[in-house]
């Protein structure tokens, strides 16, 4: 969810970021490998790439002699992603760009998927056109946007809680990306000359970490809750407000199951 200039991560926050929203971002990261149509040899865009989940997870579709690229225009992500893909084979090449200008030639790929990003760019049209201009005929473009939020309750929780103890501007900046119209996306896709463009909704459910650790540390890999992460008071009353709110998703042992939706939009080149 990087790939753009709507979310940024300055040094320290990409370690947080991938291990507490790897959580429930992993089934996402599945649903767009299993439509990928990659295979042994194939060569993945991971765009807005953040820590690189896609591309780490397509090491083992593509072996030996696949080949793997991630851009995001957040650097400190970057530096992160390159560190965690140390030793993956093949190796992940990453790059420091913007997803509307991408540093990559003509017909490259044979898929690009983009997890959570799209609804961040600067400009669309402009980023779903370079993804057709690097895919290569017969490939395929995925992406996954969030819902509505209350179809996600443990982010409507998040945003709730800061909405109560930081001000409105905070609830606002969590809800903003679960507001993004799926048909924005298809149009763009259509208007980059994609074909069969398809539309799914995706809504695994994941079983969350102890609130009491888990939410803190969501908290800090964000870009926002800063406030309420560094004050240990604030941190307690805004996991205390959490669990009111996801009370009916807890069960009677204590787990809190939460769906995670997202619709899933495909297109092939």
């Amino acid at each position: 969810m990087t790939g753009a200039s709507g979310f940024q991560l300055r040094a320290g926050g990409p370690a947080s970021y991938e291990r507490y929203n790897a959580v429930f971002m992993a089934p996402l990261v599945a649903a767009l490998l299993e439509r990928s149509g990659l295979g042994t040899g194939g060569a993945l865009l991971d765009l807005a790439c953040g820590p690189g989940l896609i591309a780490r997870a397509a090491a083992a579709i593509v072996g030996p002699q696949g080949r793997l690229d991630g851009v995001d225009v957040n650097g400190p992500m970057i530096a992160h992603a390159r560190a965690a893909s140390s030793g993956t084979v093949p190796s992940i090449t990453y790059h420091e760009a913007p997803a509307e200008a991408l540093p990559l030639a003509d017909a490259e790929f044979d898929a690009v998927l983009c997890q959570q990003g799209m609804q961040f760019f600067t400009d669309l049209d402009a980023a779903v056109a370079e993804c057709a201009r690097v895919l290569r005929p017969g490939g395929r473009l995925a992406a996954t946007v969030w819902s509505a939020l209350e179809e996600s309750p443990y982010m409507q929780a998040h945003s709730l809680a800061l909405a109560r103890l930081e001000g409105p501007e905070e609830g606002a900046a969590v809800a903003a990306p679960f507001s993004f119209p799926p048909e924005r996306l298809t149009a763009a896709f259509e208007q980059a000359g994609l074909r069969n463009v398809a539309v799914e909704r995706v809504s695994p459910e994941v079983e969350l970490p102890a609130l009491e650790e888990f939410a803190p540390g969501h908290f800090a890999g964000v870009p926002w809750g800063r406030r309420t992460s560094a004050d240990p008071v604030q941190t307690a009353k805004a996991v205390a407000l959490m669990k009111e709110h996801l009370r009916r998703w807890t069960r009677p042992d204590g787990r809190v199951v939460v769906p995670f939706s997202s619709v899933l939009v495909s297109g092939v080149r």
